[in-house]
């Protein structure tokens, strides 16, 4: 089920420049909680084994985030679309996968700056780019027009209520989104309700750490971007698809990110950027682990987002 995009991962590897600078066996120790309380904030260590509680499984208010999400990506927004994640490897594979045939009236839900319908553009009949915050889609407006990109379009809007009717779209894509959501499967049925019979829906995010670690990891990912809610499983993301879509492609790949870098987009706070470098500094040490598995390139810290791309086709 996995097809792990070898080619793609490597020349990724290799095409950082250097500005970005150029395994799973033992789960946490019984001391962790007492090595938690060293590293984190009281707050954070209480709250450790709790922050993702059943308000996540049970939860229908979709809102529940807003205002973190809007706060964190109004901040982003100058530096999100220059950010390593957006380079042109990521968005030319994704545009081969999707193989638009140039007619489809395309949608990006929870689009950011539209770096996923700015790729598109010249592939399909027009697209539209629909997200919660202002600022993120007037940088991608302003991104677009210096492109000279004319069918594409812009609103401001909920992915848990998508204004549009059913059935309007031929793709509909979301990239790094799902994350955020209190209730992810909320934007995903209402994606499925604007899709057309026969169309396609592209889910690109990240994938969640093993069991084990998948607690800590996501509470390292909302220390640093407190928006960010729970990273769904391979096997969570899959369920949604199995009932109305035909899996067409279903594959990972590696993304390497820099650690400064990306506590740098978020405006992460110094004392929660030490505490967080602290704990990659302990597991490449030999220490617990986060679910991140840290490595060094020359003075720099990188770890590996693991992206995993569904392409359906509703039944």
């Amino acid at each position: 089920m996995d097809n792990f995009n070898d080619s793609l991962g490597n020349n990724l590897n290799d095409s950082y420049s250097n500005d970005f600078s150029d395994n799973l066996s033992d789960s946490f120790s019984s001391d962790f909680s007492n090595n938690i309380n060293d590293s984190f904030s009281s707050d954070f260590s209480n709250n450790l084994s709790d922050s993702f509680s059943n308000n996540f499984n049970d939860s229908n208010d979709y809102s529940d985030n807003f205002n973190e999400v809007k706060k964190s990506f109004s901040m982003q927004a100058g530096k999100f679309a220059a950010y390593h994640m957006s380079k042109s490897e990521y968005t030319d594979y994704l545009i081969r996968k999707i193989a638009a045939d140039g007619n489809e009236h395309a949608l990006e839900v929870a689009a950011g700056t539209c770096i996923c319908a700015r790729a598109l553009s010249p592939f399909v009949k027009d697209i539209e780019c629909l997200d919660l915050t202002e600022e993120m889609l007037a940088e991608g407006k302003r991104l677009a027009q210096e492109s000279q990109l004319e069918n594409i379009s812009f609103k401001i809007g909920d992915a848990g209520k998508l204004p549009y009717d059913d059935c309007s779209f031929d793709l509909v894509i979301t990239r790094l989104s799902l994350h955020h959501f209190v209730n992810p499967e909320i934007p995903f049925k209402e994606m499925k309700r604007v899709l057309k019979q026969g169309g396609k829906l592209v889910v690109w995010d990240m994938m969640a750490a093993d069991d084990e670690l998948r607690d800590v990891d996501d509470s390292i990912e909302r220390m640093r971007d407190p928006s960010h809610m729970r990273i769904l499983s391979q096997g969570e993301l899959e369920k949604m698809f199995q009932d109305c879509f035909e899996l067409k492609a279903e594959e990972v790949t590696l993304v390497p990110v820099n650690l400064q870098s990306w506590l740098d987009l978020t405006g992460t706070p110094s004392d929660v950027r030490k505490q967080i470098i602290s704990l990659m500094n302990a597991e490449l040490e030999g220490g617990n682990k986060t679910g991140f598995y840290p490595y060094k390139k020359g003075y720099d810290t990188f770890f590996d987002h693991r992206w995993l791309l569904l392409i359906g086709v509703k039944l």
